[in-house]
């Protein structure tokens, strides 16, 4: 446990994200691999329990990643 947050809830995250960022590849021109590594880091951002709210800082370091990330 790191900070009241389990590996577990860390993986269903990534899990989730990378099916949500899949289903985006599909009507986008994201990439595959640009949805995984925006995944892991919104995942990683959710479980540092950073002192900001993480429904504010996940999607936006998420889609930061997705428009600078170019694979």
């Amino acid at each position: 446990r790191f900070r009241k947050k389990s590996l577990e809830g860390f993986a269903a995250c990534l899990v989730v994200c990378i099916v949500v960022g899949f289903l985006l590849t599909l009507y986008t021109h994201l990439s595959l691999p640009a949805v995984a590594l925006a995944a892991l880091v919104a995942s990683a951002i959710e479980f540092l329990s950073l002192p900001t709210d993480d429904n504010l800082t996940m999607p936006l370091a998420a889609g930061l990643v997705m428009t600078f990330v170019r694979f």
